[in-house]
């Protein structure tokens, strides 16, 4: 009877990407007891995604010898614009999806509350909580992966209004006679220093002849691996050095703008791309700008790369879905 009555005391969180998804259960206070990994197959449409995700959760409750019932709350962190009031998917590139009602759909197969808020914000508020100890007043969050996002957060709270703009740093205009980019433009920050920017700029170098020991790696689809692009670096090849060395300028500049108008007392750089070009980021960071370009100091905000890597996602899920338990207790 005491066990049937026992008060949940497990949160969810969920990393929701385009190739794959990651759920993390916690304990309430903040300890990652497990976690479990799945492709997405985003190409098999919402319907089939969300069964995924449901199924991605049970597995994750189950693998740390709970039961549904012991959950609080489930959070999803999304790639993309979401309507967090609403509980829809306004939309997901990455996914291809718009206007899907998740969190209706979700709570229906899995029965439990649930949340979504954009991956970014997410990463922004497991950072600001684990790493920074809940700190900085202001707090700017920007991740380089295979696309480019941001969250902010004033006093540890999620800015409802940022995720307007979170997916749209991207977009930045940085060099208009720079590369076209997926939106259409040309010269967008994601289209300069994403990993699909380095990857797309190595792989036209290839072509045209450039020697690299890159050649090596490619695996059987013609593939490169962030920890490919790793090794490459550390080991001074040239054509890898001078693409990840031009897009952590590129950072630079656009850190630079951001800094300037949002005013943050910390900025916080992760995502896969940050470690691959951890020492290029210091450098650029600290010391140089883009020839031709004027940019704003942000020598007087600290710079903090974080380490947490999936983690940041899932944590800020699992904070945010504590606080919905939290408000729905009193």
């Amino acid at each position: 009877m005491t066990n049937q009555t026992r008060p949940p005391r497990y949160l969810v969180g969920v990393d929701l990407g385009g190739a794959k998804m990651l759920a993390g259960i916690y304990d309430e206070t903040i300890r990652r007891v497990d976690t479990v990994k799945r492709s997405t197959k985003s190409d098999r449409g919402p319907a089939a995604v969300i069964e995924r995700i449901a199924r991605c959760i049970r597995d994750v409750i189950d693998e740390a010898d709970a039961r549904v019932h012991d959950v609080r709350a489930v959070v999803v962190g999304v790639p993309g614009k979401v309507d967090r009031k609403a509980g829809w998917v306004v939309q997901s590139d990455v996914l291809g999806w718009a206007d899907v009602p998740l969190v209706d759909r979700l709570q229906e197969a899995i029965g439990l509350p649930v949340l979504i808020e954009n991956d970014h914000q997410l990463a922004t508020l497991g950072v600001y909580t684990l790493e920074l100890k809940s700190r900085p007043r202001r707090l700017l969050g920007l991740f380089i992966g295979a696309r480019i996002g941001g969250g902010w957060l004033v006093d540890g709270n999620l800015c409802e209004g940022f995720a307007e703009v979170t997916e749209a740093i991207g977009h930045l205009m940085l060099d208009p006679k720079g590369p076209r980019c997926r939106c259409g433009g040309h010269g967008c920050f994601e289209s300069l220093a994403s990993r699909h920017a380095v990857l797309d700029q190595i792989h036209r170098a290839m072509l045209l002849g450039r020697r690299t020991v890159l050649e090596e790696a490619l695996d059987g689809l013609g593939r490169l691996r962030a920890k490919d692009l790793f090794r490459a670096y550390r080991g001074g090849d040239a054509l890898t050095c001078e693409v990840i060395d031009s897009a952590a300028r590129w950072i630079r500049v656009a850190l630079a703008n951001l800094v300037e108008t949002l005013k943050p007392e910390v900025v916080v750089l992760g995502g896969g791309m940050t470690e691959v070009i951890r020492e290029a980021l210091r450098d650029s960071i600290f010391r140089s700008g883009v020839e031709g370009h004027e940019t704003p100091t942000i020598d007087d905000v600290p710079v903090w790369i974080s380490s947490l890597g999936d983690e940041a996602c899932l944590a800020g899920a699992a904070l945010l879905a504590r606080q919905h338990g939290e408000v729905n207790n009193e």
